[in-house]
């Protein structure tokens, strides 16, 4: 079995116990527990991804981290929250070592 089909029957399993168990785990969470839940190294880490969305937003340039459906800031909060299943999902999907660079104009 390859990495790919192994990780989607772990997902599966891991889906059908918090089931079982009645866990629930909310898709919006800090960046600490993001970071926990999708197997990256650290807050800082996330942080770092943020960071580079938020540039690529304030800049106009594309990026595969989207404000709204990865991470958000919502009004009533002063702390950044991160879609955990979202986020996994693309980097499933694209490592984070594949994408795009954001430029920092404001450095030129």
């Amino acid at each position: 079995m390859d990495a790919i089909a192994r990780i989607d029957q772990l997902e599966q399993e891991v889906s059908a116990l918090k089931v079982l168990l009645g866990v629930k785990i909310e898709d919006w969470v800090s960046p600490e527990k993001a970071a926990r839940l999708t197997g990256l190294p650290s807050k800082s880490y996330v942080m770092t991804l943020i960071n580079k969305a938020e540039l690529a937003r304030a800049t106009n340039q594309k990026y595969q981290v989207v404000w709204g459906v990865h991470y958000r800031r919502p009004a009533e909060t002063s702390y950044w929250q991160v879609n955990w299943s979202a986020l996994n999902e693309l980097i499933n999907t694209i490592p984070p070592e594949q994408w795009n660079e954001v430029k920092d104009f404001s450095q030129a």
